[in-house]
């Protein structure tokens, strides 16, 4: 989940997902207040930030014990 009130879609930190060919790429900006959901196996990375801000994200790792 974004934490950071203000974020301006130029200083970067999008998340990115990628198909398993590399072909298309979705990528979801930085908005406070929403998530982002990604299911393992899945190709994924963060875009650097491009000015001098820090992008605050608050992370869960869920992982099924079988």
């Amino acid at each position: 989940m974004f934490l950071n009130k203000i974020w301006e879609p130029h200083w970067g930190g999008h998340n990115c997902t990628v198909d398993d060919n590399w072909e298309t790429v979705h990528t979801q900006k930085p908005v406070y207040g929403t998530g982002v959901y990604i299911e393992a196996p899945c190709q994924h990375f963060t875009l650097p930030v491009f000015s001098d801000h820090n992008r605050r994200t608050l992370q869960f790792f869920y992982d099924e014990i079988t």
